[in-house]
């Protein structure tokens, strides 16, 4: 995940750059006091061309966005099967504990009857 996110910060930059180099280029021509045929055609030309990159570096962004979403969506599924498989382990763990209780509690009181019925029998 942390490739995607480099690479949408990336992505981020160069639509900065581009959007810093736009704002760089229009404030020069209109500070200029006359234009020419040719230079308008230029500048329109930039303008298209300006465009197109953002709009590129906008699905590029996008594209990126969706990555890390569906990173996201696989490290929170693969989070929850892991608390899950934590909840099954931990009842299975409380199963085999309250087992050997009850073991414990059986031989306890069969060391108990065992102990009486001794008892029983040498008083007889």
């Amino acid at each position: 995940m942390r490739l995607a996110l480099t690479e949408l910060w990336e992505a981020d930059q160069k639509l900065a750059r581009l959007k810093a180099e736009s704002l760089a280029v229009e404030q020069e021509w209109l500070s200029r006091a006359a234009f020419t045929a040719a230079e308008l055609s230029a500048l329109a030309q930039y303008r298209t061309l300006a465009t197109q990159k953002v709009q590129a570096l906008n699905v590029e962004r996008w594209k990126r966005n969706l990555a890390i979403e569906e990173q996201r969506k696989k490290a929170w599924a693969a989070r929850r099967r892991l608390e899950m498989i934590q909840k099954i382990r931990e009842r299975a763990f409380a199963a085999y504990n309250t087992a050997l209780d009850r073991e414990a509690e059986a031989i306890a009181l069969a060391s108990h009857l065992a102990t009486w019925a001794v008892r029983a029998q040498t008083k007889r």
